[in-house]
């Protein structure tokens, strides 16, 4: 990595350097470093748990298509995307301000103030989804979302909108 030759300096190899530095700089002794089992599990986490985000819609996406294998030939398509991030919110809290003051049902909620919502109920919510809300039917987004649902504003995975 050193003395001349060429690197690439991504991931993988600041992490072999930084490695390499703390074995020489502790005399080359078993207690310091990373073993070689360490580095590729250092890697797994740089590929698959670098980002919550997609490591959640993937993980939710590989266990119903595991209980699902007829529609594992559709998996490439959008619908299936966006219906696993209905069911399976990356994220699970939606944060919102209050602008001014505004009554929910029996809740007040005072201007300044912030509301979260539980963003799994919202993507289940009979409601707004039929009762068939919490089934796996990746046919109700093959026209869209917008007419998947009763209202515009109720498919949020990522915070706002169906795609952000």
């Amino acid at each position: 990595m050193s003395a001349g030759e060429d690197t690439k300096n991504d991931l993988l190899d600041l992490l072999l350097e930084s490695n390499l530095s703390e074995i020489e700089a502790h005399g080359n002794t078993n207690s310091v470093g990373m073993s070689s089992e360490d580095v590729v599990d250092e890697c797994k986490i740089f590929c698959f748990a670098g980002q919550d985000t997609t490591s959640s819609l993937l993980t939710w996406t590989m266990s119903l298509l595991v209980q699902y294998p007829d529609w594992q030939a559709r998996a490439r398509e959008e619908v299936v995307q966006l219906f696993v991030l209905r069911l399976y919110p990356p994220l699970p809290l939606l944060n919102r301000d209050v602008h001014e003051e505004i009554k929910l049902e029996n809740m007040l909620l005072p201007a300044g103030g912030r509301s979260q919502w539980p963003a799994i109920h919202l993507h289940q919510d009979p409601e707004l989804w039929g009762d068939d809300a919490s089934e796996f039917k990746p046919e109700r987004f093959a026209e869209g979302v917008s007419k998947a649902t009763k209202s515009q504003v109720s498919f949020l995975p990522f915070g706002w909108g169906p795609r952000i």
